[in-house]
């Protein structure tokens, strides 16, 4: 028996040096029957046949700067085709910025890859991001692929691109995978300064002037959302919270045509964080601007406002549709770690359900915002829990050191 490991022991090893010699032949560029002839195009016979990470930015950026639209718009899946009805206009529109605004553009990494495996059939996809320098602003273009979908060929191919300032990419980023947005998302950096907006709205709120608020909305607003009083009123009583401090922190504009409109606005966001006593919040309000920055100001499209747990999806926080968007939702252990478990008490902001990770830990509830969890000792080393209410989730996790 120990003859057959040790053999199998010297197998595995010269397999081993066998693999490492073949790796080295392949990164070297060389293989047993000549040189390796290095890919360049990925359409191959009318099919997608994607490029290694770095070879994909440079070939996209080659073409962007050369103001080849039909190739760019030729490397799109058949599903975005289908699904981004303004594609080859915003195409149009990255080529414009970039060689408009572009000083320089590098290249940062590639990946991660994500993989589907399923009844034989596969699904492999990755981003590949890298940077766009202009004058005054830092952009990241994220490029997402579908490299292979067996489940459904026509993913094959881009899925989309996103361009944002380097600041707001947690809330900029459209075209993500976890989002389903399918095309080209540009977002520009704004130049303005907007805080009246802000102190326009709370004097509003602390007067309860529910008109008042309701009047600053754009009349597209006020025609696709039917809820929009009762919305408001759920803003005044976010707004009653006792506000100790707030500051602007970021601008970012972006053409749009809107559903049921005829010509583009520029939809304008201006993002503020506020102070509690308890809690930071980021509150976005996004307005709709005719022409430019400086031009007609046709009234708000949407107000949302997130704490700093929110995961959720980024479109949904007045993004995809107008109105008002409340996530207030968080939870917080009386400690983040225990040793050989321990009793650990849960506060939520609202009211919610805590819920475990682990099926044989089960919280519960003290009170309204309290709940009580026992974590045995033999508990795995991390905890998670999750507060939900409604479409509100956030989470948290206690470490067991044992």
């Amino acid at each position: 028996m120990k003859q057959d490991t040790k053999a199998r022991r010297v197998a595995a090893q010269l397999m081993a040096a066998a693999l490492s010699v073949l790796l080295l032949f392949s990164l070297s560029g060389c293989s047993f029957f000549g040189p390796k002839e290095e890919r360049t195009e990925w359409i191959v016979d009318g099919e997608y046949d994607p490029l290694d990470e770095e070879q994909t930015a440079a070939k996209l950026m080659g073409y962007i700067q050369a103001g080849d639209a039909d190739s760019i718009y030729q490397v799109f899946s058949q599903t975005a085709k289908d699904n981004s009805n303004n594609l080859r206009e915003k195409i149009e529109e990255l080529i414009a910025f970039v060689n408009d605004e572009m000083v320089s553009w590098e290249y940062d990494i590639g990946g991660p890859f994500d993989s589907t495996f399923q009844d034989n059939k596969i699904m492999r996809n990755r981003m590949i991001e890298f940077f766009i320098q202009t004058e005054k602003t830092r952009y990241v273009c994220i490029l997402r692929d579908v490299m292979q979908d067996e489940f459904n060929p026509d993913n094959e191919g881009f899925y989309s691109i996103t361009v944002f300032p380097e600041e707001l990419s947690r809330l900029c980023d459209y075209g993500s995978f976890e989002e389903g947005e399918l095309g080209v998302f540009l977002s520009y950096q704004g130049e303005t300064n907007e805080e009246g907006i802000l102190e326009n709205l709370l004097d509003l709120a602390e007067s309860k002037d529910n008109s008042g608020i309701y009047n600053l909305f754009s009349e597209y607003a006020k025609e696709n959302v039917p809820d929009l009083p009762g919305q408001i009123e759920t803003l005044i009583d976010f707004l009653g919270k006792p506000i100790r401090s707030w500051e602007f922190e970021d601008c970012a504009t972006e053409w749009v045509q809107l559903p049921g409109t005829d010509g583009k606005l520029l939809r304008r966001m201006t993002v503020f964080s506020l102070h509690t006593d308890e809690e930071t919040y980021t509150l976005q309000i996004r307005d709709l601007i005719n022409g430019s920055e400086n031009g007609e100001n046709l009234g708000l499209y949407s107000v949302a406002v997130h704490t700093e747990q929110y995961t959720g999806n980024c479109l949904d926080l007045g993004w995809r549709t107008p109105g008002i968007f409340i996530y207030q939702l968080t939870i917080t252990p009386s400690t983040t770690q225990v040793q050989g478990g321990g009793v650990v008490w849960f506060t939520t902001s609202i009211e919610a359900t805590v819920t475990s990770d682990t099926n044989d830990i089960v919280p519960k509830q003290i009170d309204a915002l309290t709940w009580e969890v026992t974590l045995p000792a033999d508990s795995p080393y991390t905890c998670g829990f999750t507060a939900m209410r409604g479409e509100e989730e956030v989470y948290c996790s206690v470490l067991n050191n044992k």
